[in-house]
């Protein structure tokens, strides 16, 4: 006797649901091709518009940076000054009109608790944790309320801190005043 061997049983395939069709995936296609150009068109306006306020150099080994950078737009209160290498102080000269030390930024109030610590016949520093930072911004009661509308030059005149007389150089550039 012949043993027959049954054969196991195949199911059907299951059924098959029908994909998107060619026009369904070309729309689809698209419409990420579309989204991305947007985006890139987003990104290349916003990377267009954006002002660079201090630029990477001077070009000067002692002006580290400058604010706001060469032939920037700024508003009439902006604030305007150098970053200068440390052991460097300066003072600001703006369309010709000398900055006093006194109305740069980070300086000591002569009435405030800060310059009453000053022992008696030492001398009062005016800015004495930022020497290397020469900024001015215009105010009322300052030698500039406004920064003038148009081309304002800047000179920021540098040397070692507290020896005026060595190492002297000075840099000047020029901002567009709205």
């Amino acid at each position: 006797m012949t043993e027959t061997v049954a054969e196991p049983e195949v199911d059907p395939a299951p059924p098959t649901t029908p994909g998107p069709s060619t026009a369904s995936k070309w729309l689809w296609r698209l419409g990420v091709l579309a989204v991305l150009a947007v985006a890139a068109a987003i990104l290349y306006v916003g990377s267009s518009r954006a002002e660079v306020t201090q630029p990477t150099g001077t070009g000067d080994l002692v002006v580290r940076q400058l604010s706001p950078g060469r032939d920037a737009k700024a508003l009439r209160q902006t604030e305007v000054g150098a970053d200068l290498q440390d052991g460097f102080d300066g003072r600001l000269t703006i369309n010709g009109i000398q900055i006093p030390e006194e109305q740069m930024e980070g300086v000591v109030d002569p009435s405030s608790t800060e310059a009453a610590r000053v022992p008696e016949g030492q001398e009062l520093r005016l800015r004495p944790n930022n020497r290397n930072r020469v900024y001015f911004a215009p105010g009322s009661n300052k030698v500039i309320e406004k920064l003038p509308q148009g081309e304002v030059t800047i000179t920021v005149t540098y040397f070692r801190d507290g020896q005026p007389q060595l190492d002297r150089g000075s840099l000047t550039w020029t901002i567009d005043v709205d």
